[in-house]
């Protein structure tokens, strides 16, 4: 058994204490093995004094294919975000437009659940959106 020790900020916060305990409670393997990593990560640093997220960060030892795929997502997340705000809809209302229930819809916007893609329709088509795939350099020119 071991002890683990979260760095807290301030304000007595633990951002990967919340995240694995959030992680823990999923059921999807992508999060799963994340949880794993972090874990990992967590043991590895048990006892020793970190006074910053980056270090824990470089610690963990996400490749950048697993740091790629977060990003990702987050964009997405946000995109979605900055879409319903755009749209000038509340989660409410874009529950009742997509058939998604308003709680999944706050989960995905803290970024405590990943949406599978025919969620990510759901949600998107209603306000006027879609998914595109387009080749990375086409994706990067515009950015």
């Amino acid at each position: 058994m071991y002890n683990v020790f979260f760095y807290k900020d301030k304000n007595g916060k633990s951002e990967i204490e919340e995240y694995l305990l959030k992680l823990q409670k999923k059921k999807l393997k992508k999060q799963k093995d994340i949880y794993k990593i972090l874990k990992r990560g967590v043991i590895m640093m048990e006892n020793k004094p970190y006074t910053s997220w980056k270090e824990i960060r470089k610690e963990l030892a996400i490749s950048p294919e697993q740091e790629a795929e977060i990003q990702l997502e987050r964009d997405i997340i946000e995109a979605i975000i900055e879409a319903r705000k755009k749209n000038k809809l509340t989660q409410r209302e874009l529950s009742e437009k997509s058939g998604i229930k308003q709680p999944v819809i706050a989960r995905i916007e803290k970024y405590a659940n990943s949406p599978q893609t025919n969620t990510l329709i759901k949600l998107l088509y209603p306000m006027g959106y879609t998914i595109r795939v387009v080749p990375l350099e086409e994706a990067e020119a515009t950015e």
